[in-house]
């Protein structure tokens, strides 16, 4: 555990493990949204299943259509030129534009606190991918008074990234990183992308999963069992106990809880991705 000084005083830093990332992909547009008809304005899904059974198999085909072809024309011009916005207001969802991405632009991120809102954050995991590998490395505040430094040194490491990667990290890891940076008068990144894998499973594999619950999902789609975890809802009861007793070897389980949830995490993102992150949409 190595202690970083920063503007706003100390905090630590963890260092991970690291391993072998999936295979990495080249941006640009991918063919799961040259496929999606319904990116088009005035297409739903009966339209989309008529003009396929036309001979309309993707937008390029679209753009001849006597109707629908100027507006696909607008969605190819989108696709082509990458623009982030009007692929979004059409409806396509950040995990189909990772494809104008490099993986080396994506943060994975996973946080713990101290309990629901308005209470501190108190560890930041983060993962990325680095030289073809992916490394894991966790931000901790040994108590409340650390969280401002803790926020400055994740958001000072996260500047180098366009894109985030979270698991119902829209629901909850941004929002609560958001009011903390708010109390603390630090400034809220920007990131061009969020991509939350827990909405991409449950659509995937609604009918193969039990649960959504993150270790669950590692263990029937990564084949990747924890055997010495401890629930997520007791991480508050023992970084208090931590703080309170001050003996390093009580926060462990939580140290080590959350790093399974990052690597979890990240080999989630290669699965998902695989195929140069075109094959699953």
């Amino acid at each position: 555990m190595l202690r970083l000084h920063t503007p706003y005083g100390e905090a630590c830093s963890i260092e991970g493990p690291s391993w072998p990332a999936g295979e990495a992909w080249r941006p640009g547009p991918s063919e799961s949204l040259l496929r999606q008809l319904q990116l088009v304005y005035g297409i739903g899904p009966h339209t989309e299943e008529r003009l396929r059974r036309e001979g309309f198999s993707d937008l390029v085909a679209l753009s001849r259509h006597p109707r629908f072809g100027a507006e696909a024309r607008k969605v190819l011009q989108a696709l082509e030129q990458g623009d982030l916005a009007a692929l979004r207001q059409a409806g396509a969802r950040d995990y189909e534009l990772l494809s104008y991405f490099d993986s080396a632009d994506l943060a994975v991120i996973d946080i713990e606190t101290a309990g629901f809102r308005g209470w501190p954050v108190f560890l930041i995991g983060l993962g990325w991918q680095e030289d073809g590998s992916w490394r894991v490395r966790q931000y901790f505040a040994r108590g409340f008074e650390e969280e401002k430094a803790l926020l400055y040194l994740a958001l000072d490491f996260l500047q180098r990234f366009s894109g985030l990667v979270s698991y119902n990290g829209r629901a909850f890891d941004e929002p609560f990183v958001a009011e903390r940076l708010t109390y603390h008068r630090l400034e809220r990144p920007h990131f061009l992308i969020h991509v939350d894998l827990y909405h991409e499973i449950r659509r995937l594999f609604r009918e193969e999963l039990p649960d959504f619950r993150l270790s669950t999902v590692a263990g029937h789609l990564l084949s990747c069992r924890r055997t010495a975890d401890i629930p997520g809802e007791r991480v508050p009861e023992l970084y208090l106990r931590y703080m309170a007793e001050g003996e390093e070897e009580s926060i462990m389980p939580v140290l080590r809880h959350n790093e399974a949830d990052m690597v979890d995490l990240c080999r989630l993102f290669d699965l998902l991705t695989t195929g140069a992150g075109r094959s699953v949409a």
